[in-house]
């Protein structure tokens, strides 16, 4: 028999930032020791993944009902920008060898998120997080 609790999914990655041309993020330590640009993120498996979706759709349908059913296409991309920073906000963990503007936590993570000029790091993160094979144990281990 196959012990199917065996399969179960990471609550977890940890997914290495790629820059703007597709190279991996490195930062340098006090030893000039190269140290990868990480970010930490809750797997769809997990808990605080769901809940994000839920938190979405309910800012969706909060959206809906006060502006109706085209509110969709009225949206700026401002608004779109921030509706998904919110959601990659609330699926993210930490980041890990970066610095920006001094902040952190959430803040940190919404400020990266809703930068245009860093679209690449939320488009890096809302591929890895929506791929239940990043949250195996073999993808944790390589």
């Amino acid at each position: 028999m196959f012990e199917l609790q065996t399969a179960e999914a990471q609550e977890t990655s940890v997914l290495h930032l790629k820059d703007v041309q597709g190279e991996l993020m490195h930062a340098k330590d006090a030893a000039g020791q190269e140290l990868p640009v990480t970010v930490v993120v809750y797997g769809p498996g997990s808990d605080q993944y769901q809940k994000a979706q839920l938190r979405a759709q309910r800012r969706a349908m909060q959206m809906f009902k006060k502006k109706g059913a085209k509110a969709a296409d009225s949206r700026t991309a401002e608004e779109r920008r921030s509706d998904d920073a919110d959601l990659l906000a609330d699926i993210t963990v930490s980041f890990g060898n970066l610095t920006y503007k001094g902040l952190e936590g959430r803040a940190l993570a919404l400020a990266i998120y809703q930068n245009p000029k860093l679209g690449f790091i939320a488009d890096q993160v809302n591929s890895h997080a929506g791929d239940w094979a990043n949250f195996t144990s073999a993808a944790q281990s390589a």
